[in-house]
């Protein structure tokens, strides 16, 4: 099965969007549901039958990512070393 990645977030109040590169598709909708919605009509326009065979994954842009990690702030040097291991198994996503 194909997996088909689009990045998504907030794009304006109360919207989303979501880009994907490959095939070249930009959706958006008012909701994260919605969104995957509309990532399956897109897909289902821009590929035809061949459609089913791919499995739509929406991913959050890395640097809302970042701003959502926990801070324990300056004295916390272990969240150093922690934070770039998160946010890397957030950005692949999970298994």
């Amino acid at each position: 099965m194909r997996e088909i990645d689009f990045v998504v977030g907030p794009s304006r109040e109360g919207q989303w969007s979501g880009l994907c590169l490959e095939p070249a598709l930009r959706i958006s909708a008012p909701t994260l549901e919605e969104l995957h919605h509309e990532a399956r009509e897109a897909l289902i326009l821009s590929l035809g039958p061949s459609h089913v065979a791919c499995r739509i994954r929406l991913r959050r842009q890395l640097g809302q990512i970042r701003s959502r990690l926990p801070c324990s702030g300056p004295q916390g040097r272990e969240d150093q070393q922690i934070v770039p291991a998160v946010v890397a198994e957030a950005a692949r996503g999970p298994s």
